[in-house]
Parts: C-alpha cells; structure tokens; sequence
C-alpha cells in the first residue's frame, strides 16, 4: 500500500506549532520558579522524543523541514519584539526628524551597514516598528494601521478567510490582534505560504506610507533582535517598489 506524502500544508502546519512549542520552552525559561515546570518539560521532552522518533525515518525524503526548523530553534529567543544590549563598540543609536535625513536614505544607510536593531518611526497619524537584522527587515508594526492595511483584511481580500470567522477569532478569549496570523495558521486556517505572503504585502504597505510621510521622527535602537523571523525582505526593493507605486498612482492624476 502506497503512504501519500505530506502536503506543503501538512509540513507548514507542523512547522508553525514547532514555533508555538519553542515559545511555551521559552516561556517555562521565564517561569523557573514554577514548582510544576520541571514535570511538564519533562512529560513534553518525551513526547517530543516520540514525533522525533515518527519522523525520522522521512529526513532523507524531507530534508528540508528539519533544516528549516533547525535554523529555528538555533535563532529563536523568544516571540515578541525585544531587542538585547550591544556592546559598546557596536551600539548605533539615532535619533532625528526627516527634515535632517530622508527618511529612504536612511533606511538605505541602516542596510548598506548590514545593521541590526528597531527602528521606531513617527508619522504622526500613526507610529510604526521595523525590526532590522543586518540590513533587512525581519518584522514590522504599526500600531494604527489604516482599514485595507491591516493583516487579516489583506487576507479576506485574497479570499483566504471569511470576515465573520476572522471576527470570530479576534472576539475569542485571549486573541491578542498582533498576533492573528499566528493564530489561524496554528490552527490551520492558513498555510504557512498564505501567512507569508500577506505579512510581504503589509510590510510593503507600511513601506508605501513611508516613502510619501514628511516631517517624520525616529529612533533607532542598536542591538540584535529576538523576534522570530517569518521574513526578510531587502530595504532597497521595498523603497524602489513604493516609489513605482508612487508614481503609477501619480501617472493616474493626470
């Protein structure tokens, strides 16, 4: 009897609560004076034993979800967006306005010197985090996208969820609205692939409000950042690609 192989969103699955289980690890880290810590990793260290042992014999068929996952597990420190001290000789910290430096040239700068940290910008309707590592960007937030621009109505426009089930999920005890697309895609209601692509275009649109924001301030915090990557994209792209947008929007005007 032929065993079907797993699907990309059967794998993509697996690997998103891999992420999830290298949180709760992180997670039982912070709690150590946890009295029952100690038995629940050790009653998780045998389960995890026993999915190791189930998949094992697939590495050479799959090779590449266990790399993908180890380089996971060798970058994760934790989920959220913290940023540890660099050490003196390393540290870059800026802080300015857009009427000293544009605000392309410096993000071409911050890349071009392959840096690493959170660059804090604020536009005034709205104030926006892009995470760097070596130059590109691993992770961005704003905390007042504007309606179209946030993650789940991206993913309702390209029919990947109903917006009656995405209300659903942001109304369910504990949804943090940050966190969203982590939430359907360890539940499966999104593949990896989807959740990738939807963040690429987000990132790209907080990219299209900068390229046209003026009298913008920032801050940038030097140091290396513990976010778990789901992407990495290139600055220079991302700024080329706003202004294409920009002037196809302009082109429109006449």
């Amino acid at each position: 009897m032929k065993v079907e192989e797993p699907t990309q969103d059967e794998l993509s699955l697996l690997l998103s609560k891999c992420r999830r289980l290298l949180r709760s690890i992180l997670q039982v880290n912070r709690n150590d004076n946890d009295a029952s810590a100690l038995e629940r990793v050790r009653m998780a260290r045998d389960h995890v034993q026993l999915a190791v042992d189930a998949l094992e014999a697939s590495t050479e068929a799959r090779p590449g979800l266990f790399t993908d996952f180890s380089h996971m597990l060798m970058t994760a420190k934790s989920a959220s967006v913290e940023v540890a001290e660099p050490k003196d000789e390393d540290r870059l910290d800026l802080a300015g306005n857009t009427r000293a430096i544009p605000l392309p040239d410096l993000l071409a700068f911050l890349q071009m010197q392959a840096k690493t940290g959170v660059l804090e910008i604020d536009i005034q309707s709205e104030k926006i985090s892009l995470v760097l590592d070596e130059g590109h960007v691993i992770h961005a937030t704003s905390d007042t996208s504007p309606m179209g621009h946030r993650l789940g109505d991206i993913l309702i426009e390209r029919g990947v969820i109903t917006r009656s089930r995405l209300d659903e999920l942001l109304a369910s005890s504990g949804r943090d609205p940050k966190r969203i697309g982590e939430v359907m895609e360890i539940e499966g209601l999104i593949s990896h692939d989807q959740l990738v692509q939807a963040l690429e275009t987000q990132v790209q649109g907080i990219f299209d409000r900068l390229f046209l924001s003026h009298d913008v301030t920032y801050v940038f915090r030097d140091g290396h950042s513990e976010t778990v990557p789901l992407l990495r994209m290139n600055v220079v792209n991302l700024l080329l690609q706003s202004s294409r947008h920009n002037d196809e929007e302009s082109s429109t005007d006449f």
